[in-house]
């Protein structure tokens, strides 16, 4: 997984290759089993396995070449960068007022500057824009829930009378 990369947020895989071109689909667990390994032509699908010990990793079925690997590409979600440093650049351009009204509000209240009210008025007009933007949703492209079919097992003889 990219070092950057958002709460695991993939929002898609694409595959290109010399003859080919599609959207690699993420596979379930109880799928796994059915993906065929045609050596010729192989159509790729992806899982993501979390473990304690590696953190989450992209597994891929079947395992592709070297080759094919490299004709894949990610589509997902960054994580905002992190300003530490004067040459650090904000790369959320919406919350760049934000983060000016914060540090002059700082400023006054450590200079017990008069106006000190007024900017937190502004501050606070700033933090309700921000809280806008980010309450816009974004559908997750993976938001279906397969139905639990597991009650139906209890009745199944295993015998095939052709009752459905």
């Amino acid at each position: 997984m990219p070092a950057d990369i958002y709460a695991n947020k993939i929002r898609h895989f694409q595959f290109k290759s010399a003859n080919k071109k599609y959207e690699i689909k993420r596979i379930k667990n109880k799928d796994k089993k059915f993906v065929e390994d045609s050596s010729s032509n192989p159509v790729y699908r992806y899982d993501i396995e979390n473990s304690l010990a590696a953190g989450p990793k992209i597994t891929w079925y079947p395992e592709p070449t070297v080759s094919d690997a490299t004709s894949a590409k990610m589509y997902y979600i960054r994580n905002a960068k992190r300003v530490v440093e004067l040459t650090d650049v904000i790369d959320i351009p919406e919350f760049i007022q934000f983060i000016f009204c914060y540090i002059r509000v700082k400023i006054a209240r450590k200079e017990t500057n008069p106006l000190l009210m007024d900017y937190k008025d502004e501050l606070e007009r700033q933090r309700i824009l921000m809280r806008e933007v980010l309450d816009e949703m974004i559908p997750d492209e993976d938001d279906n829930i397969d139905p639990d079919l597991s009650f139906y097992n209890d009745f199944d003889s295993g015998d095939d009378y052709g009752y459905y």
